[in-house]
C-alpha cells in the first residue's frame, strides 16, 4: 500500500495531513496545520477514568499500548514524554492502526497516549502539566500546487495554526 506522501508524489492525492516529522517530503511543500495533544486512553472501568486531569506519572505501574513500527516518531514521543514524567512505559503490546491500541484499551489490558478519538469502552483523561512531547504537530504535505482550493486549505490552515 502506497503512503500518503507516495500518492501526494505520484498526484493520486493534492495534499495529505501527517503527524510531523513527516520524512521523506523534502520536494514537497510542508506546512503546518495544527497540533494534537496527547490524552492518557483508559479502559472506562480504570480508577482513574473519571478524573479531570492526572500527571503522566500516575501511570507509571501500568502496561501501555504502543504504536508500531510504521509509526515510530509517536511511539518515541509517548517514550519521551514518559522518560519526562520520570518512568519507561512498560510495553505490553504494540499496533499500527488507531483501532487496534483502542481495542486493547477498551479490553482493560493496558494503557494509552493518543489524541481523543471516540471509541467504545475508552475514556480519555486529559494530562495535568503536560510533558512537551505530548504535542503533535500535524502537518499538510503538497506539491506546489496551483489548485485554488488547496491554496485556500493551506492559508487558512496555517492561519488557525
Amino acid at each position: 500500500m502506497a503512503t500518503l506522501v507516495e500518492m501526494v508524489r505520484a498526484d493520486a492525492l493534492d495534499l495529505a495531513v501527517l503527524r510531523a516529522p513527516a520524512p521523506g517530503t523534502a520536494d514537497l511543500t510542508v506546512t503546518t496545520v495544527g497540533y494534537e495533544r496527547l490524552s492518557a486512553a483508559l479502559p472506562q472501568t480504570h480508577p482513574l477514568a473519571g478524573r479531570n486531569a492526572i500527571d503522566l506519572s500516575a501511570l507509571r505501574d501500568e502496561n501501555f499500548i504502543l504504536p508500531g513500527p510504521k509509526i515510530p516518531e509517536l511511539a518515541q514521543q509517548i517514550q519521551l514524554a514518559c522518560r519526562q514524567a520520570g518512568f519507561t512505559p512498560r510495553d505490553y503490546a504494540n499496533a499500527d492502526a488507531t483501532i487496534g491500541l483502542l481495542s486493547y484499551v477498551a479490553a482493560g489490558l493496558c494503557v494509552a497516549l493518543m489524541p481523543p478519538i471516540p471509541f467504545p469502552g475508552v475514556t480519555y483523561v486529559p494530562l495535568h502539566k503536560p510533558p512537551k512531547f505530548t504535542e503533535i504537530t500535524l502537518v499538510a504535505v503538497g506539491r506546489n500546487s496551483a489548485d485554488l482550493a488547496v491554496q485556500r486549505f493551506l492559508k487558512l490552515a496555517a492561519r488557525l495554526a
